[in-house]
């Protein structure tokens, strides 16, 4: 019998992996390159000037004084495990073939908690997912349809049934016939009986994660250029201008909003649906997800318009304390009694669940 040429094909060992990215110090060099392939960058600024804050690990730019570090804006980011351990992770979750439990087999393989291996496996699966969605399928494609799910007691059978979820397998071919790439896609039901393909949705969310980091950007930049130069009170009176008329913003992207369940601002209270997902969200984050990684999407049918729903999760950050904490500075309570006189949105804690950004988009 003849040799599988797929199956004998040279891979990517550990051994490879452990001479590439053995030691923190090539894991950092690695990361910083594939971060900065030319020179540095400050996020904030553009600059590429700075220098490096050894005591906390931070680059600051000599422009901004903005301070980033190596891992931000990554799935690294808020993260205890050192690189080395994240890059063995990767190694074994996008290796194995049959997929890789968690507790069973990861948890053990790398020598972290539960929550910790349950939090990067979800992690990575996630950027593996997003780095396929980005890239098209090409040449001759071949389709199937399936329906998920059993039959439900006492309901219908068939492809017709409520509980069914409907899903299509492409196969990309090369010009021998050879598959080159698959993707499993699911169909969202909408009431109208349509469909939105999930490459559509992905594209969605993509615009949405893309608006919402312009938009947490812009915010951000208003509120730390008048935090830094006239103070936190300051800041509060500045916010109770410029962020409202942010906020009321729009785009072809979608309408933008930021909402909680403890709102400073009541026209910024959720609805129903943005109370159900608030709901989930705090859920995730007792159950140990990263509020980094927690959103929420989904088309809805409004009568005869399609309507597409985001929201991203806001965790609460040391910043955040000074005008939303439990202990607030005399100046700062009185300030924020004067501007919100029914404000709800204090008493929290470092990474509580401050709120979301929410974005709705009607579609064609």
């Amino acid at each position: 019998m003849s040799k599988n040429k797929v199956q004998f094909e040279a891979g990517y060992s550990l051994i490879n992996l452990f001479q590439n990215y053995g030691t923190e110090k090539q894991s950092t060099q690695t990361l910083y390159k594939w971060r900065w392939p030319t020179v540095f960058k400050c996020p904030e600024c553009g600059c590429d000037k700075y220098c490096f804050l050894k005591a906390r690990r931070l680059y600051q730019c000599h422009q901004s004084h903005y301070q980033t570090a190596l891992i931000s804006e990554t799935i690294f980011e808020q993260t205890k495990p050192p690189l080395t351990i994240w890059f063995l992770a990767i190694y074994l979750v996008t290796q194995s073939k049959k997929g890789l439990s968690a507790l069973a087999a990861l948890k053990r393989e790398i020598g972290v908690s539960y929550n910790t291996a349950w939090n990067m496996k979800h992690k990575i699966m996630q950027i593996m997912k997003e780095r396929d969605d980005s890239k098209p399928l090409s040449g001759v494609i071949h389709l199937d349809d399936v329906y998920w799910g059993g039959e439900r007691h006492g309901g219908k059978r068939g492809r017709d049934s409520k509980n069914k979820v409907p899903f299509v397998t492409a196969v990309s071919l090369n010009k021998e016939g050879h598959p080159i790439a698959i993707r499993v896609l699911t169909m969202t039901l909408l009431l109208s009986g349509s469909t939105v393909m999930a490459a559509d949705h992905a594209e969605l969310v993509r615009q949405s994660r893309a608006q919402v980091k312009g938009y947490a950007g812009q915010l951000k930049t208003e509120l730390s250029r008048t935090l830094k130069s006239e103070g936190i009170v300051a800041a509060i009176k500045h916010c109770n201008t410029i962020v409202p008329q942010i906020d009321a913003g729009s785009s072809d992207k979608g309408l933008i909003k930021r909402t909680s369940w403890f709102v400073r601002n009541q026209q910024n209270a959720p609805n129903a649906w943005e109370k159900t997902v608030l709901a989930d969200f705090e859920q995730r984050r007792q159950q140990g997800q990263p509020m980094t990684t927690m959103e929420h999407a989904e088309v809805d049918q409004q009568g005869e318009q399609k309507v597409f729903r985001y929201m991203k999760a806001i965790p609460v950050q040391p910043v955040c304390l000074n005008c939303h904490g439990a202990s607030l500075q005399d100046d700062v309570a009185l300030k924020l009694k004067q501007l919100y006189p029914m404000d709800q949105a204090t008493g929290f804690q470092l990474n509580d669940l401050r709120g979301a950004f929410s974005i709705t988009r009607q579609l064609d």
